[in-house]
């Protein structure tokens, strides 16, 4: 069922995906954002996208989510820049959320400046520090120069504050399989002329060795 009610205008992400399965840094940010949102009072919502992905639906609530819109469309099901952009911005803008966080990976580096053009609103990218300060502003905190400092930045003028997330930075929350949230399908419409990449296949890079990025520790 389509619902296009009021939707909360808290903290929302975006729920990354593969095969079947919740991407790591998608806990990770879903556990930021309820950290945040505890700070002021605020719900915490996610956004899934795909084709065939309801069972994964269910699951974020157990990670924080007090609300999952979730985005079912045969164009979703593989990701492309131009889909992504038109669906996610159709419904953030029905939302019209406070922040909106996106993680750092390849496929958020390539959607979040594309999404941000499209709301008007600014993007801080990459980032290994949030918080969230009395005013209800986003505190957006990078370190460029290969790390050499920290710069930490506000956009009080930008709705919704929008930022993405480095993997591996911030500590993935504790599943609570008591927890429940309110699941939402949101109808979107896409137009099949308007996206003009097509994915042909995928090349799967068998990994002998854990991801250093997802490591808890590494001795050096």
């Amino acid at each position: 069922m389509s619902e296009r009610g009021s939707l909360d205008q808290g903290i929302w992400i975006l729920a990354e995906h593969c095969e079947g399965r919740l991407e790591e840094v998608t806990l990770e940010i879903l556990a930021e954002a309820r950290r945040l949102a505890n700070k002021r009072s605020l719900k915490v919502s996610a956004l899934l996208l795909g084709h065939g992905v309801g069972q994964m639906a269910e699951l974020l609530p157990r990670y924080g989510a007090d609300f999952v819109y979730w985005i079912e469309h045969p164009m979703l099901a593989d990701y492309t820049t131009e889909a992504f952009a038109m669906a996610v911005g159709e419904v953030v803008r029905m939302g019209n959320p406070s922040i909106l966080l996106l993680p750092a990976t390849a496929m958020g580096r390539d959607l979040a400046p594309r999404l941000a053009a499209r709301l008007d609103t600014t993007l801080v990218s990459d980032c290994v520090v949030l918080d969230i300060n009395e005013q209800g502003l986003l505190e957006m905190t990078r370190a460029p120069y290969g790390g050499r400092l920290y710069a930490t930045i506000t956009a009080p003028d930008s709705r919704p504050q929008m930022a993405t997330v480095r993997p591996g930075v911030l500590g993935k929350g504790r599943q609570s399989k008591g927890r429940k949230g309110i699941v939402r399908r949101i109808e979107v419409a896409l137009a099949p002329m308007a996206v003009r990449t097509k994915i042909l296949g995928f090349t799967r890079v068998e990994r002998e060795e854990l991801d250093i990025s997802e490591a808890e520790v590494i001795l050096a």
